[in-house]
């Protein structure tokens, strides 16, 4: 959530499919909007490290794995 939040601040509109500020318009509250973006975005990798670390080695290269990589990277 933190990362689809980032991407409604910042992301590409076009890369998206969607529009991007619909939450502000929306008057949405928002993980960046209570913490910051520079915070969000250091809690999300924060996740990202912690459920590949709770996948140990074995389940990093898992389809679960992949799915958390992808989500640290995902800019649509």
């Amino acid at each position: 959530q933190i990362i689809d939040d980032l991407l409604d601040i910042e992301g590409d509109q076009q890369l998206l499919g969607k529009n991007v500020g619909s939450d502000s318009k929306n008057e949405k509250a928002t993980y960046p909007g209570v913490v910051g973006m520079q915070q969000a975005r250091q809690d999300a990798q924060e996740h990202i490290a912690a459920a590949l670390a709770a996948l140990g080695e074995t389940g990093q290269n898992s389809m679960l794995g992949f799915i958390a990589r992808y989500i640290g990277r995902r800019n649509r």
